[in-house]
């Protein structure tokens, strides 16, 4: 049961991963509330977070969740979508 759900990760288009970027470099240090949803072991996954920092090097993105309070990192090739309120 438990990877029923699992799907493959979805192709953004030009369009799509710009629109990212230009958001994520608009946030970043900012810690702004919004909703990330990304990829991750099969999934995607929705959730309320503040943008904390992104490291170009590493493409890396940090973010605080909303629910716990913690620091999380995520590769950016595995971020799907942003929305600020």
């Amino acid at each position: 049961m438990k990877g029923l759900n699992k799907v493959e990760i979805p192709i953004l288009s030009e369009d799509q991963q710009e629109r990212i970027n230009k958001i994520l470099m608009r946030a970043n240090g900012t810690d702004k509330k919004g909703v990330l949803t990304y990829y991750k072991k099969g999934e995607c996954i929705k959730e309320t977070c503040s943008i904390h920092s992104i490291n170009p090097h590493t493409k890396a993105l940090y973010f605080v969740d909303e629910v716990f309070e913690m620091k999380n990192k995520l590769q950016l090739d595995d971020v799907l979508d942003i929305r600020f309120a």
